[in-house]
């Protein structure tokens, strides 16, 4: 949805046959860039992950030899968007793999797009089978990991929420950011923002009284929620609010940081919420493979269908019968010796 506002602001995303087409869970569609998919995807692979499971990765792996074809491969992808003006792409996950793609493209700017942890765990719950633990955890994963490689860069923070509640200020905000015109109607605007797309609504009420989330999570959340959002975040120190918000997402880790190190349950609930995500995993891995063997003994039982069909017409057949007929003595001989 952000993504699409911001291509109605003039932000490029690619051809229309390029970007990710609807679904089911996004009848809409995805506005994802198919190049950056298929990269992020190759790397995660390269890299022993995925994009619901994240690999552990150690410092310089962008500059990995291995890595110089996917390197290429990026090299040409970004020649398509050399005309423009304004462009940027959207795949969750850039997030894990962002190291990459900043020592291709300099001075990028990020868009960092939270969202209510119960309402992402509910949906992953929903379309993928994820337990709510595991679903958070891989929601602190991706949010931290945003956090933590874009610091230093220029950045506005932004909530999904905030758009359904005001959507012309968000989106102003939004756009200033990013440079693009203001154009759009509001007309457009609302209809853009699809109520329709939110299949999972919670505020703080819910995400509160749910025990299967931890505590920690829930103070990340509610800690981003807690910082001020007067403007883009380019050059923050020129911020009206006399408070550095982008120094003070950094702030919000290290300090959730510190809490972990000094609270012992903070420590055993973030284990469980890593072995959580480890089930999602193993139970996404035995659902395609329950598929595959699905798949393998459906083609089998239509092979031996289709055999035993032909081997039924060839019974029928004349050849066939003289045949039977021909043998048949040789077949009594045997059996008389």
């Amino acid at each position: 949805m952000v993504a699409n506002l911001l291509r109605l602001h003039g932000l490029s995303l690619g051809s229309d046959e390029r970007l990710l087409g609807a679904s089911e869970s996004n009848p809409f569609g995805h506005f994802e860039h198919t190049g950056f998919l298929e990269i992020n995807e190759a790397l995660l692979k390269h890299l022993d992950g995925s994009w619901d499971s994240p690999p552990t990765l150690q410092s310089g792996w962008e500059q990995d030899p291995d890595l110089d074809d996917l390197t290429r491969k990026a090299g040409v992808l970004l020649k398509d968007f050399a005309a423009c003006e304004h462009w940027g792409w959207k795949d969750p996950r850039t997030t894990i793999v962002l190291p990459f793609w900043q020592k291709i493209v300099p001075n990028l700017r990020y868009v960092i797009c939270i969202r209510n942890p119960w309402e992402v765990a509910l949906s992953l719950a929903q379309r993928d089978g994820q337990s709510i633990a595991g679903a958070v955890h891989l929601w602190r994963q991706y949010t931290c990991q945003a956090i933590r490689s874009t610091e230093g860069y220029s950045r506005i923070l932004t909530f999904y929420e905030d758009y359904f509640r005001q959507p012309i200020q968000e989106v102003s905000r939004l756009s200033e950011f990013c440079g693009l015109p203001n154009a759009t109607g509001v007309s457009q605007i609302e209809a853009s923002i699809a109520g329709e797309l939110r299949h999972q609504v919670g505020g703080a009420e819910e995400l509160l009284n749910e025990r299967t989330i931890l505590l920690g999570d829930k103070l990340l959340y509610f800690m981003l929620r807690a910082l001020p959002l007067p403007g883009p975040l380019a050059t923050p120190k020129d911020d009206i609010t006399g408070t550095n918000v982008s120094d003070g997402m950094d702030s919000v880790l290290r300090l959730i940081s510190e809490m972990h190190g000094q609270d012992k349950v903070l420590q055993l609930e973030s284990a469980v919420g890593e072995k959580e995500q480890q089930l999602n995993a193993l139970r996404a891995l035995m659902r395609e493979q329950a598929r595959c063997k699905d798949e393998t003994i459906a083609q089998l039982q239509d092979r031996n269908a289709r055999l035993q069909t032909f081997a039924d017409a060839v019974r029928r057949t004349l050849a066939y019968r003289l045949y039977r007929i021909l043998i048949k003595p040789f077949g009594d001989f045997r059996a008389s010796d």
